[in-house]
């Protein structure tokens, strides 16, 4: 898969999110189950301001600390501006700016979905930004999905890193 870079517009966007780190996979558990919980308990549906026509769903990381690897990941979808949380939910916006994006390719199932996903945070950070000659901003990444979480679906997703203007 090819690595692009393109300019976001920047979004707002309401979700739920959890803590993780980098240290012994943690995140590599955390944010599947996460995403489980998200999806069985349908957490996303029917919150207000939502732009249902956009169809995506994003998955944010953001307040990286690079002393522990700590950061938040918020499972989250468009609303319109101005929309208020409800108890339990944030606001978590997505900036506007150049970001490097890797594309996966559809999976058969779960597992694959999974491996792909990993695949590409490999790709982008481990491969294609040391050798880009682009800098890494200090924003949050996301990843982009079509609205199907909680289906047997698991299409092609996109991962968004922000870059240095």
């Amino acid at each position: 898969m090819s690595i692009s870079v393109l300019s976001y517009p920047g979004a707002i966007t309401l979700g739920l999110s959890i803590s993780t780190d980098l240290h012994d996979g943690h995140n590599h558990r955390d944010i599947p189950a996460f995403w489980q919980r998200v999806a069985t308990e349908q957490k996303l549906r029917d919150l207000p301001g939502h732009l249902h026509e956009q169809g995506q769903i994003y998955g944010v990381m953001y307040d990286y600390d690079p002393v522990t690897t700590s950061f938040r990941y918020a499972a989250t979808v468009p609303v319109a501006p101005g929309t208020v949380a409800p108890e339990g939910y944030e606001i978590v916006s997505v900036p506007a700016g150049r970001y490097a994006v890797y594309t996966t390719q559809p999976a058969r199932d779960q597992a694959e979905f999974g491996r792909f996903i990993a695949a590409g945070w490999q790709e982008i950070m481990q491969r294609w930004l040391p050798q880009s000659g682009e800098q890494m901003a200090y924003a949050p990444s996301f990843e982009l999905y079509a609205d199907a979480v909680g289906s047997d679906l698991y299409g092609a997703m996109q991962i968004w890193v922000p870059l240095q203007d």
